[in-house]
């Protein structure tokens, strides 16, 4: 009884339809800028202020139409990021999620990137799902971005933050 009223609720959703939408992996920075940092209290003020960079890019990528999931989003309420095998057991839970993506974007305003996001960027090509970077309206060098690419054998297209719109077409270009 309580799932019948509950689908009502959701006029009648009771399995995913993506339809033209498309799932998005967000790779972006969750401990990246703690490495010279020794107060905890500090790391966590800069984590948070990336999970927050976070929560609004998924909004961004949803006001495109899109699905979003950042996995730092969620393995970040029950993993502790300071436990390196409890990160590392959430960086995998993530690494599983992208398998089922239809892309995987990045965003950096610097275009330096954590050791969790060049983990997900690699596992990205070796499934071959397209990589998109953002360059969230900043002045990153495509020349890193460039030189990462090229380091690991890695097509990343770049995209600037006005330009979410083409992500479906990268996504279409690459099947």
């Amino acid at each position: 009884m309580r799932v019948n009223s509950i689908k009502n609720q959701y006029n009648g959703y009771s399995s995913p339809n993506f339809g033209n939408s498309k799932r998005i992996f967000l790779c972006s920075p969750l401990t990246l800028g703690t490495d010279a940092v020794t107060e905890i209290s500090q790391k966590n003020a800069i984590m948070q202020a990336n999970l927050k960079k976070a929560e609004e890019y998924c909004r961004k990528l949803m006001l495109n139409g899109d699905y979003p999931y950042a996995p730092h989003l969620y393995a970040t309420r029950f993993a502790d990021e300071h436990n390196p095998d409890e990160r590392t057991m959430g960086i995998n839970i993530g690494l599983a999620f992208l398998r089922l993506c239809d892309a995987l974007c990045v965003f950096s305003k610097t275009g330096k990137l954590g050791k969790g996001m060049g983990t997900e960027i690699k596992e990205a090509a070796k499934n071959r799902l397209p990589i998109i970077f953002i360059k969230d309206g900043t002045d990153c060098p495509d020349e890193f971005i460039k030189s990462f690419a090229n380091q690991n054998n890695i097509n990343i297209n770049i995209l600037e933050d006005s330009e979410l719109g083409k992500i479906d077409t990268i996504i279409e270009e690459n099947r």
